[in-house]
């Protein structure tokens, strides 16, 4: 099956790169620094907050400009804490940046398949974040491209960012390009819609109206795929 893509496409951030771990950290050391302190229902609440407002980017509801000090207004006004929500979000871009974690064996699976296949990011994300990131981890010995929404003008799932995928990549054959990642209604609705094949990183076992072509629960099983 091998022979089957010229190209992967892998989402980043809780496909390769262990985001939880990442925000926990940078939002950790931002509020050690402006109270003193981090409580842990403090990290909680900002997770969902980010989660339905990234949502909502997706969505093409709100703008990346929004959505930095936004998550920050309605955290501090949720916990009537005082803050400039531009000085924080500024203060967690910069944390962020140095954030480069992998999940537990991601970079195995692709040192396998390097060199079978090209390998591309398309990513949902901050340029100034996901560039250092990619910089400081060991990714840029595997992938030939990245793709940051920010820097396209569009995002997954929407057409227009693939279109300017497939311009950036040459223009491959659908049939013969594959994305990976673990947000169904992102990554797979986008894959699906374009006409690309998908394959669902489920990792905790979740239900979704996308149907893949392929479902794994770790990503070391993509290799018995191809």
């Amino acid at each position: 099956m091998a022979e089957r893509y010229d190209w992967l496409l892998f989402d980043a951030d809780d496909t390769l790169y262990d985001f939880r771990l990442a925000e926990h950290t940078a939002l950790s050391a931002t509020l050690l620094e402006h109270y003193g302190r981090v409580e842990p229902y403090w990290l909680s609440h900002y997770h969902g907050i980010n989660k339905r407002l990234f949502a909502e980017l997706e969505r093409g509801e709100i703008t990346m400009a929004e959505l930095r000090p936004r998550r920050f207004r309605e955290w501090l006004d949720h916990h009537t804490l005082e803050g400039d929500p531009q000085a924080l979000s500024a203060a967690y871009l910069d944390q962020l940046c140095q954030q480069a974690q992998l999940i537990d064996g991601t970079e195995a699976v692709l040192a396998a398949l390097h060199g079978r296949f090209k390998l591309a990011i398309v990513t949902n994300g901050f340029t100034r974040a996901q560039r250092s990131r990619f910089a400081l981890s060991s990714l840029h010995r595997y992938f030939d491209a990245l793709f940051i929404s920010e820097e396209i003008g569009a995002f997954k799932p929407h057409a227009a960012y693939f279109d300017a995928v497939f311009q950036a990549l040459g223009h491959p054959t659908r049939e013969r390009v594959m994305i990976i990642g673990d947000n169904p209604d992102t990554d797979i609705a986008g894959g699906l819609n374009y006409g690309i094949a998908t394959c669902w990183l489920n990792r905790h076992g979740e239900t979704s109206q996308h149907q893949p072509q392929h479902e794994i629960r770790q990503l070391d099983q993509l290799l018995e795929l191809l």
